[in-house]
C-alpha cells in the first residue's frame, strides 16, 4: 500500500514538473519580441481592400452554402436508403449491396 502512495506520489511530482516545463516553453514561444523598436503601424485599408474581402466574404458564402447543400442531399439519400433497408425487408440489402 505504502509502494502505491510513493507511486501517487511521484505521478503528481512528475506531472507538476512537465506542467511547469511547458508553461515556460509555451511563454517563451510566445512572447513577444519587438526588437526594442517602435511597433510597425499597419497599412490604412483602401476602398479596394473593402471591395476585395466582400468578394472573397461572398464567395465564402456561396461555398459554404453549396457544401452544405451536397451534405445535405447525401445524408438523406443514404438515411433512406438504410432506413428503406431496414424497414421493408432484409432482401433489399443484396440489391443495395450490387449497387
Amino acid at each position: 500500500m505504502k509502494a502505491r502512495t510513493f507511486e501517487n506520489g511521484l505521478a503528481v511530482v512528475g506531472a507538476l514538473i512537465v506542467m511547469i516545463g511547458v508553461s515556460a516553453a509555451a511563454s517563451s514561444a510566445l512572447a513577444e519580441d519587438n526588437g526594442g523598436g517602435p511597433r510597425a503601424l499597419p497599412e490604412p485599408v483602401t476602398m479596394q481592400d473593402v471591395i476585395v474581402a466582400e468578394a472573397m466574404l461572398s464567395d465564402a458564402e456561396a461555398a459554404n452554402l453549396e457544401a452544405a447543400t451536397e451534405a445535405l442531399d447525401t445524408l438523406s439519400e443514404t438515411t433512406s436508403a438504410d432506413l428503406d433497408i431496414q424497414l421493408a425487408d432484409h432482401s433489399s440489402l443484396l440489391l443495395a449491396v450490387r449497387d
